[in-house]
């Protein structure tokens, strides 16, 4: 009786080892859910890739679609897939929509899982459009107080943006929905 429950918990034991050697976010995954991994680092790298992102959304939006950069844009390829068609939209009918980020201020960076980020930001945005051959502004925009929240997730070691939502500033931010929860 003793050697085939102790043939089971052998293999079970091995199986888990074998899972926990062989996937590579398994230590982090491991740790996250016992409270012993240091959030620190993780929270600095996804508030560094949020303020890049930004600065690369602005140079993409300003230059009327010079897409220098783009592959290191710390981007889910469906979110760089939604900006680019933005542009092009924006240049089908001769014009850019040029952004000036005026303020950006973090609120709050939480890791809700041990490759999941959320990053609140408050942001001011100065819109103006501008024409696409002369670059005259054609409209001048005003500020916008907005609030955006990042959602991040961490692939390779390095964080990306895999999606953002953006709320007015008397908003307030709904509950994430099931598929970022952890």
């Amino acid at each position: 009786m003793i050697r085939p429950l102790a043939a089971i918990l052998l293999g079970a034991l091995g199986a888990l080892a074998l899972v926990f050697f062989t996937t590579a976010s398994a230590g982090d995954n491991l740790l996250f859910h016992l409270g012993m991994m240091d959030m620190e680092p993780a929270e600095r790298e996804a508030e560094l890739t949020v303020r890049m992102f930004d600065r690369l959304y602005v140079r993409f939006y300003t230059s009327g679609g010079d897409l220098t950069g783009l592959n290191v844009f710390p981007a889910a390829n469906l979110v760089k897939r939604r900006i680019v068609q933005d542009i092009n939209s924006w240049a089908e009918q001769g014009m850019i929509l040029s952004h000036d980020r005026m303020a950006f201020e973090v609120k709050a960076v939480r890791i809700i899982g041990p490759d999941t980020a959320i990053v609140e930001t408050n942001e001011i945005w100065q819109y103006i459009i501008r024409d696409l051959v002369t670059g005259s502004r054609t409209k001048e925009g005003k500020s916008n107080l907005i609030k955006v929240r990042y959602i991040l997730r961490s692939s390779g070691g390095k964080w990306h943006v895999e999606e953002f939502e953006v709320f007015g500033p008397g908003d307030k931010l709904p509950p994430l929905g099931k598929l970022w929860r952890m």
